[in-house]
């Protein structure tokens, strides 16, 4: 190695003489002695030839170099397992990275990775479809790579400010041209249009996306967007199926509500009429989607409006509604038995599921999917929240979460269970948290009472006195298809487990197959081996 430096710098100040002699020459008259050559002159032209070599072997040594380099490992790459996959392989994992987290940009990272990673990307239109980014370079890349795949736009306006009053007053002018420039891009393939999603933005900057026919556009997401004349729309989106509103509004009677698939309303200020939103769902029939959060409606003048069937609705979301427009909705539709209900609402004092729910005579047309829950949790929180959970197997049919006032309020919507809310098909119950401070045995026993078909019950930090309401008698049998039992985190008297263990296995030695007690206090060894005696399976967790 050094060697060949040596030669290196030998040859190079060999050249930078003789071409600094070779210049001084033809600079020097033919009059002047030969001495003169060694003077001062001939080593300034041989300083100035050595740094300008210097300079030009560094680069063309470091340009080759870098070439060497990049060549090389690629050839290292190429033997790694992972470049032996096939071209596809990487195509399809590529798509997924960008279909599972579409706002992380999988394609402008993939792109970085190496040379072939990059043609495979630059070669993959889907990957450059999603536009949510307001620059003018980003938005030209994005669409002449994505060649003719329809476009995901999600745009939203850089603010100064976090909550600003007036967006258009809260953007730079540059950012303002930049927006704009984006807009005029975007307007020309709107041809292309899949979903468009806007929030935050100044409606005279991007108004013109909405007032231009988009023959393909399937979504519309409009957030914060102050709504301005829109009544071509229908024209405009023959095909759109998924319509998002969040503290924005367009007027229930418009057409752009007819035909959809999906349907989210979002802190409308707004109140709407009932019969205008009936009339709304009626004209999609196909809605599969409905999703309301903080929607004010109007009192009912037609208590019994003509009910809308949504043969394809599989999921209603209403949160953070008053009970009774809650209610309305609810009564008003006639839903299928795979419908699921997610639901956040806040009760009044006393309030129950009769509150919310429709009559328990007219469950079995509106929401069928309720008499279908075979598997029931009653949670109470320590702090005033109550939580229902209601599934079919591995499919859950209902999430309720109650907002009280106080934990005492939580009684009442025990006491539903199994009247407001008949539960005909209900195996497995379980029933956590301190529910025996607010419910005594007998309102307990009598919901278990409207329980008919229970076969699994399962008691987490209850009151003790819950168990008193299992023991049989002749006059008193509550569960009678119960097989089995189970017990955590409770204070228990073993004389009232024992009678309530002896006096089911006297009613049907058969009944109570399995008793579970984990962290049970009060509960000694003898009497986990006399409970043995009496019942096959006794689990101590």
């Amino acid at each position: 190695m050094e060697a060949t430096v040596s030669q290196v710098l030998q040859l190079t100040s060999e050249l930078a003489h003789k071409l600094a002699l070779e210049k001084h020459r033809q600079t020097c008259t033919s009059s002047e002695p030969t001495e003169t050559l060694q003077s001062s002159g001939l080593k300034g032209h041989e300083v100035k030839l050595l740094s300008e070599i210097r300079d030009r072997v560094v680069n063309a040594l470091h340009e080759h170099t870098e070439r060497q380099i990049s060549e090389l490992k690629q050839s290292i790459n190429q033997l790694t397992p992972i470049y032996r996959l096939p071209n596809e392989v990487f195509l399809h994992l590529f798509k997924l990275a960008h279909y599972l987290n579409p706002q992380e940009r999988a394609a402008w990272k993939i792109s970085q990775v190496s040379r072939a990673w990059r043609q495979i990307a630059l070669n993959t239109p889907q990957l450059w479809s999603r536009i949510d980014v307001l620059n003018e370079t980003f938005v030209e890349a994005c669409i002449a790579r994505s060649a003719d795949v329809p476009l995901e736009m999600k745009l939203e306006e850089p603010l100064r400010s976090s909550q600003p009053k007036n967006v258009a007053y809260h953007i730079t002018r540059a950012q303002e041209a930049a927006a704009e420039g984006c807009v005029a891009t975007l307007l020309s393939h709107a041809h292309r249009w899949r979903s468009l999603s806007l929030e935050r933005v100044a409606w005279h900057t991007f108004s013109p996306l909405l007032q231009t026919p988009a023959p393909l556009l399937e979504e519309l997401s409009l957030s914060h967007f102050p709504i301005g004349d829109l009544s071509s729309l229908e024209e405009s989106w023959p095909r759109l199926r998924s319509l998002s509103l969040k503290h924005t509004f367009i007027p229930l009677t418009s057409p752009i509500y007819a035909g959809l698939v999906e349907l989210r309303l979002h802190s409308v200020k707004t109140a709407v009429k009932p019969c205008h939103l009936l009339e709304a769902l009626k004209g999609s029939p196909l809605l599969e989607v409905l999703d309301l959060k903080e929607l004010r409606i109007e009192p009912l003048t037609n208590p019994h409006p003509p009910p809308v069937r949504l043969s394809h609705l599989r999921l209603v979301k209403i949160w953070h509604m008053q009970s009774q427009h809650a209610q309305s909705i609810f009564s008003s539709i006639h839903a299928p038995p795979s419908l699921r209900i997610r639901c956040a609402q806040r009760f009044p004092m006393g309030g129950h599921l009769g509150g919310l729910l429709p009559s328990s005579d007219s469950l079995q047309e509106t929401l069928p999917s309720l008499s279908c829950i075979k598997e029931m949790r009653f949670v109470l929180l320590e702090y005033g929240e109550l939580v229902l959970h209601g599934n079919a197997g591995s499919t859950p049919l209902l999430y309720l979460k109650c907002l009280l006032k106080k934990k005492k309020d939580a009684a009442a919507i025990f006491r539903s269970l199994g009247h407001e809310l008949p539960l005909p098909n209900l195996e497995d119950l379980t029933i956590r948290g301190p529910v025996g401070a607010i419910v005594g045995a007998d309102d307990f026993a009598s919901v278990l009472g409207g329980l008919s078909s229970l076969r699994c019950l399962r008691l987490k930090a209850c009151c003790p006195v819950f168990l008193s309401a299992l023991v049989v008698s002749t006059s008193h049998r509550v569960c009678p298809s119960m097989e089995s039992l189970t017990i955590m985190d409770s204070g228990i008297d073993e004389q009232v487990l024992i009678s309530l263990v002896a006096s089911r296995v006297a009613w049907d030695k058969s009944a109570l197959k399995e008793l579970s007690l984990s962290r049970c206090v009060g509960v000694g060894q003898a009497t986990v081996l006399k409970l043995r005696s009496m019942v096959g399976a006794v689990v101590e967790i």
